[in-house]
């Protein structure tokens, strides 16, 4: 992975911080409900006609034909930032519309030393907010926190997955032609992980090269860029 990740340090607080914002995270009526056939056939129709990425290891479409066989060294063809981009390019979370939180601490250079990920009062965007679910090592948790849970040891055995996962529907939602897909896409990949229809490691091997695909189409700045 070529953007490795800084050492930005979170704030913490009491556990009622981490919780989101009584407009974040519905889950009511609202929310899209589908089984899972339906799901199958309505993602592998539309994600199979996209051109951007050639092989079944580079889609979430590949996933759910379960057809990964012969497609382990496949390059995957459009553009995409890494996790460890997006936990340091704070500028970057402007071109998408969620909050990593807030700085509270920055060098005279403006560089960020320490940051509130928080939801409660750092103002960041509840992972819970973006996908149908709650994020389970940490319920509560924000985006910028999950990403940032890769660094912690007790973490879970899937964080790494979640970091992936955070990072891929962050591309999806700042430039979804450059990266093949929007974020719908992604959220419902998620739901078919967390219903087990599509297993945590096929998921993170498909979001993990998705994600480091060419070149990031936004530099450290959050500027667009050929």
């Amino acid at each position: 992975m070529d953007n490795k990740a800084q050492n930005i340090t979170k704030k913490t607080d009491s556990p009622e911080s981490h919780k989101a914002n009584g407009d974040l995270g519905q889950t009511g009526e609202s929310r899209r409900k589908f089984t899972r056939n339906a799901f199958a056939a309505s993602v592998l129709g539309t994600l199979t006609s996209s051109p951007v990425w050639g092989g079944t290891a580079c889609s979430p479409s590949g996933l759910l034909s379960g057809n990964l066989s012969g497609h382990d060294h496949e390059e995957c063809i459009g553009n995409g930032c890494t996790p460890g981009f997006w936990m340091n390019a704070l500028d970057a979370w402007n071109t998408t519309p969620f909050s990593p939180g807030t700085c509270i601490d920055a060098t005279p250079s403006g560089k960020c030393k320490e940051m509130d990920a928080t939801v409660g009062t750092g103002g960041a965007t509840a992972f819970g907010a973006v996908f149908n679910f709650d994020f389970p090592l940490n319920p509560g948790y924000s985006l910028m926190e999950v990403l940032l849970n890769i660094n912690n040891p007790s973490g879970g055995s899937n964080k790494t997955y979640y970091f992936h996962l955070v990072a891929a529907v962050l591309n999806a939602s700042s430039n979804p032609a450059a990266y093949g897909f929007n974020p719908q896409d992604i959220i419902d990949l998620a739901d078919e992980v967390e219903l087990g229809t599509v297993s945590f490691n096929d998921a993170l091997a498909t979001l993990d090269k998705m994600n480091n695909a060419g070149v990031c189409f936004l530099n450290a700045h959050g500027e667009f860029q050929d």
